[in-house]
């Protein structure tokens, strides 16, 4: 079942790092199929951050 974009205010597309990019695409094209002329946000963010996260912070804190 396709996701009906007309009915959300907002739209912010949240990729993670380089696997999310397909998908976040075929989005963006649905999004701008059912809402032309919309402004979409998008935001990439790169999987390591979260990875580095995950290891007890940033390298840069350290």
């Amino acid at each position: 079942m396709k996701t009906d974009y007309r009915k959300f205010k907002h739209i912010r597309i949240l990729g993670f790092g380089e696997g999310t990019r397909g998908a976040v695409e075929d989005t963006i094209k649905e999004v701008k199929k059912q809402r032309p002329g919309e402004k979409i946000e998008f935001l990439q963010i790169p999987i390591e951050a979260f990875e580095e996260e995950a290891k007890g912070g940033s390298k840069k804190t350290k």
